[in-house]
């Protein structure tokens, strides 16, 4: 049984969420058609806000991440997702020689400006354009949520690395554990309108359970799985929080943008009432873990 190792703890728990099935959902669907260059048009438009927005949560798993690959200096590191490049600048800070690959293009120009000493290419997590065994250590930060086929891209990390390399990718935590995903989901679940014409997504918090990421990890052939909490908080204005999080998130967002006025107000009113027990002077702090998975390529 896969075991995970926290290394953190919140004072203010969520409560359960019930959350549909993912089987026949129009939101949590089980196929991807033009879901994935919807995410990839918002990714682009969010590229210049990423690092006041999300990269307030995600960066925090960073270190984490790394330290899972174990990198030397010297050593060849593939970020696979690297949005604006923040994974691979830390890990060109301690002398790797990295190549970043994300889908898209605003993200790899981006990345590419902010750290000059990385290479940074447009691609698919799931079909990397990368030659067999040719990196170290492969790190994916939060892709996993976004992929239609995780297995596929877990797999395609394997390949492009080395026999004995390291793969590390970091995967938040579903509602049940995440006051954040808890109290937007409640939300959004109990009052938007899902019938809106978006195409089936695929559901976000499959490989957050610890036993269906330590199965993955095992069919791609790795072994010394290890399965780590990273207890990311995110903090976020109070006052202007709705606005935050539409630049914060794709997914949710898409719905929330698709309601009549009237549904958009309550399921705001609500996500803010929800929130307020982490208002901190103005700021929310939010608890929204992760899980960080890595693995060795069998030798």
């Amino acid at each position: 049984m896969a075991q995970i190792r926290p290394v953190g703890s919140f004072s203010h728990p969520p409560q359960p969420v019930n959350l549909p099935t993912s089987r026949g959902s129009r939101l949590w669907g089980t196929e991807m058609s033009t879901f994935a260059e919807i995410e990839r048009e918002g990714w682009n438009d969010r590229a210049d806000v990423y690092e006041k927005t999300t990269a307030q949560a995600t960066t925090q798993a960073i270190p984490t991440l790394l330290h899972a690959v174990q990198p030397r200096f010297g050593q060849r590191l593939v970020d696979i997702c690297s949005g604006p490049g923040y994974a691979a600048g830390a890990a060109a800070a301690i002398g790797c020689d990295v190549t970043g690959v994300d889908f898209a293009d605003e993200m790899v120009r981006s990345a590419a400006q902010k750290f000059p000493g990385c290479r940074f290419v447009t691609g698919d997590a799931q079909a990397l354009d990368l030659e067999d065994a040719s990196f170290d250590a492969a790190i994916c930060n939060f892709g996993v949520f976004h992929f239609d086929n995780p297995e596929l891209a877990i797999n395609e990390a394997a390949r492009v690395l080395k026999p004995g390399g390291r793969y590390a990718w970091s995967q938040w935590q579903g509602p049940n554990e995440s006051a954040f995903f808890a109290t937007i989901f409640t939300a959004v679940m109990t009052h938007a309108n899902m019938n809106v014409g978006l195409p089936p997504a695929p559901p976000p918090f499959r490989f957050s359970d610890i036993e269906v990421a330590h199965a993955a990890m095992k069919a791609a052939e790795f072994d010394d799985v290890r399965i780590s909490e990273v207890p990311i908080v995110l903090p976020a204005p109070a006052d202007t929080f709705m606005d935050f999080f539409k630049k914060f998130s794709v997914r949710v967002t898409m719905i929330l943008d698709r309601q009549e006025p009237v549904v958009t107000r309550t399921i705001e009113d609500e996500i803010m009432t929800g929130l307020a027990k982490f208002d901190v002077g103005g700021i929310l702090q939010i608890p929204m873990p992760a899980i960080v998975v890595s693995g060795r390529k069998a030798n």
